[in-house]
């Protein structure tokens, strides 16, 4: 037993003294902790941004519409005009969910029929879709509640017997872009995403640091010194391999698992092209700062593990605290994990996702400057035993 007090003391030891084994001993637990926490810490959704389609503007309609707008979970921000105009709102990401409130709503509650209001929710999204869905039913309800009481009680009906007996309006209730509310459709694509870029980064920290640890950046450099052409041909390789396995997610995986792709491969493949060549560019400058390939790997999966959900992928970035958001917002993945779900899931044309494609080209921008800078400084510090280069 002191032998083994003795062991573990040293081992303790060793970790609080190296700073490296520290930070992912003691302080990364504590810190991903805080983070995960923080993201859920709000619990539920609100004032989620609705659209109404009001095609009757009479009293009974006007006061649905005010109780919508009133619900603690939706955020009435849009009068629409047709079907079309909503999909087009939800595609932009400016509504989660809409009510058509048809011509002849209060002719029916007049006449003692049945009226039925319609909502679409994204279902892309479902953590807001169920919260949406849930919103509108309380509100139809609870409407459709006061207008039968008031209508039995005019009939003759007491109180407490016209309570019993209230039919609520039908809610009409329509899924956008995932009709079956399918999970799998929902939260595959977006891992396998995740596990690429997990990937990607793992295999591209050990680049420059593989080189420094085994002394062989003066061999590299007589090939060339220039920093444009030690880089592409640095990145080539992880960007055709890591493509070829988007490829493989995309054209077999996703068959497989029987998840439809609703939008145009013509938008898809180069969006996932992009992020590839993102993610390439990011760990490259990454691993040219390291000194060795542990710290390089550390130091990238230490900001790449929480990034997925950060993304607001699982969890919509409204319901974030505003420094999580803005985490969030400093990550590639935030901007492709969204908008490819709107590509894939959505069917959403290249004019609804274009933004991200601006974003995710300027942190490709960023990471290629950065990526010159570090190669630049590592050419220039090495000490280059001038020989041939190899025969052509």
């Amino acid at each position: 037993m002191d032998a083994v007090l003795q062991i573990a003391r040293r081992e303790f030891m060793g970790i609080w003294n190296d700073s490296r084994l520290r930070s992912v001993v003691i302080l990364a637990p504590f810190l991903y902790a805080g983070i995960f926490c923080l993201v859920y810490s709000k619990h539920s959704l609100s004032e989620l941004p609705l659209a109404i389609i009001q095609e009757d503007i009479s009293g009974p309609a006007r006061t649905l519409v005010r109780m919508l707008d009133a619900s603690p979970k939706l955020n009435l921000v849009k009068q629409a005009r047709s079907v079309d105009e909503l999909k087009d709102l939800i595609y932009d990401r400016s509504i989660d969910a809409a009510v058509v409130i048809p011509r002849d709503f209060t002719l029916r509650i007049k006449r003692g029929h049945d009226a039925t209001v319609t909502a679409y929710v994204n279902a892309a999204s479902m953590v807001g879709a169920n919260t949406a869905a849930k919103a509108i039913n309380e509100v139809v309800q609870t409407f459709s509640a006061g207008v039968e009481i008031k209508t039995l009680m005019k009939k003759g009906d007491r109180l407490s017997s016209a309570k019993e007996r209230f039919m609520p309006v039908k809610l009409d209730l329509r899924s956008l872009f995932n009709p079956s509310f399918n999970y799998s459709n929902f939260m595959v694509p977006g891992l396998l995403m995740a596990i690429l870029q997990q990937v990607i980064l793992l295999g591209i920290a050990l680049s420059w640091t593989g080189e420094k640890e085994r002394g062989s950046l003066p061999e590299l450099f007589q090939y060339s010194r220039n920093p444009w052409i030690l880089m592409i041909g640095k990145a080539l390789p992880y960007i055709v391999v890591n493509f070829i396995v988007a490829e493989f997610y995309l054209r077999v995986l996703f068959p497989l698992n029987d998840i439809p792709m609703e939008g145009s491969w013509l938008v898809a493949i180069p969006f996932t092209l992009l992020f590839v060549l993102t993610v390439v560019s990011w760990g490259l400058w990454v691993s040219g700062l390291c000194k060795t390939r542990l710290f390089a790997t550390q130091a990238l999966m230490f900001v790449a593990m929480p990034s997925f959900i950060l993304s607001g992928f699982t969890w919509p970035a409204e319901g974030m605290p505003m420094v999580i958001r803005f985490l969030g917002n400093c990550l590639p993945m935030t901007y492709f994990v969204n908008g490819f779900r709107s590509v894939y899931l959505g069917g959403a044309p290249f004019k609804y996702v274009y933004q991200d494609f601006l974003i995710l080209i300027g942190f490709l921008g960023l990471n290629i400057f950065l990526a010159k800078i570090v190669i630049q400084s590592l050419v220039a510090g090495a000490q280059v035993n001038a020989r041939p280069l190899p025969a052509e």
